[in-house]
């Protein structure tokens, strides 16, 4: 190379002349050439991976903000609608706080006497427990006192003429007998207090007594409220059932209407409430019965029920609850107790065979009506529903 060949020049000093100059000149301008092109080329070989790296993390931040944004407004959504919820069962907890305030008054009054009573009972055990403690000290000092009245005693026969310690002796019994006194009005008063705790603890029993009574009575109320709960509920839903046959069917929300109304949506049959038809005197109980079921969309297949839920939600229609043919299957009561109900009093019939339908719907009716025994009164439901162990609508 030109740097071994300027070097091995060098080493010989003999030969510098000026021609080796020029040629160790021009030797080092071309050495000084390719080191910068080196140079260069390996600069430009780091700053390509860089320049790319940074192109990604330029993209991956915009992402970043977009996934953000999006994740941003879905919240807001989610919070309106949880908002929505809040409210209405705000004012639904609020309904039921004013029957239970109402229903605990009483029960909150005898809370306080109980209280009460147990407040005094208290005091009177702490009195007790202080009275004895002063009995028992006033019995260690007439026990000390009537030491000292032996030791007196002995003395005495050494020394009658003693005028002192006669004094004392008589200052001792004065004492003693107070003592004594004291004992006695201490015990009277401890008796005293046993009977007032006594009394206290029958007072005490008597009202928890009272308290569970009307604990019980509390129970009960809630049942029956929310018996009576059930009886508005159930009335309300057979106002809207009747109010849905008066208006033809036209209850259905957008979206059920927007499925039976698109000629482009294959396999869809009819909902629930139009493919059947109950028989005379039966349509209040059918329409009970059936319920919510009456909305929901017969369609052919699971495929045809793909396609509609598509088109709800890139149209933004809302939701329909579809009932496939190939998929839903019938429900139907054991016959070992169908052989029992059907001999009970009230008994009319299972409710599928209370509707006329086309044979096609066949598994739609009875996955709806197929396990429901129709009776003519509640009476005679309830003693079904004990029979069977089970739930009845009638």
């Amino acid at each position: 190379s030109k740097a071994a060949r300027l070097a091995k020049k060098v080493t010989k000093e003999d030969e510098i002349t000026d021609d080796f100059i020029l040629d160790a000149v021009s030797d080092l301008k071309d050495l000084e050439g390719q080191f910068g092109h080196d140079l260069k080329t390996e600069l430009e070989k780091q700053v390509t991976p860089l320049k790319e790296q940074s192109e990604k993390a330029i993209i991956y931040k915009n992402t970043k903000k977009e996934l953000e944004d999006i994740e941003i407004s879905l919240i807001v959504h989610d919070l309106d609608n949880l908002n929505e919820e809040k409210t209405n069962s705000k004012l639904r907890i609020e309904e039921l706080n004013k029957e239970i305030i109402s229903l605990s008054t009483d029960n909150s009054k005898c809370d306080a006497e109980v209280s009460s009573k147990k407040l005094e009972l208290s005091n009177l055990n702490d009195k007790l427990h202080k009275n004895q403690n002063l009995l028992l000290e006033i019995t260690k000092e007439v026990e000390k006192l009537n030491g000292e009245k032996n030791i007196i005693s002995e003395r005495k026969k050494y020394e009658s003429e003693d005028i002192k310690l006669h004094s004392n002796i008589t200052l001792l019994k004065e004492e003693e007998a107070k003592y004594t006194s004291s004992k006695f009005l201490l015990n009277d008063e401890i008796d005293s207090i046993r009977n007032i705790l006594s009394e206290k603890a029958k007072e005490s029993s008597n009202l928890e007594n009272i308290l569970s009574n009307l604990e019980i009575d509390k129970n009960k109320l809630y049942s029956s409220y929310n018996s009576k709960m059930k009886v508005v509920n159930d009335n309300e839903y057979r106002i809207d059932v009747l109010n849905r046959t008066l208006n033809n069917n036209d209850n259905y929300s957008y979206a059920i209407k927007s499925v039976l109304n698109n000629t482009r949506l294959s396999g869809i049959c009819d909902t629930i409430g139009n493919i059947i038809k109950a028989k005379d005197g039966y349509e209040n109980a059918i329409d009970t019965a059936i319920g919510y079921s009456t909305s929901y969309v017969v369609c052919e297949d699971e495929m045809s029920a793909k396609n509609a839920i598509e088109y709800l939600k890139f149209n933004k229609l809302g939701r329909v609850t579809f009932f496939p043919l190939n998929i839903i299957e019938g429900k139907y009561i054991d016959s070992s107790i169908y052989s029992k109900v059907e001999k009970c009093n009230g008994f009319i019939n299972i409710a599928s065979n209370l509707v006329s339908y086309n044979d096609k719907y066949k598994n739609i009716i009875l996955n709806c009506l197929g396990n429901i025994i129709v009776v003519d009164n509640i009476d005679n439901a309830n003693s079904i529903a004990r029979l069977i162990n089970n739930t009845c609508w009638w």
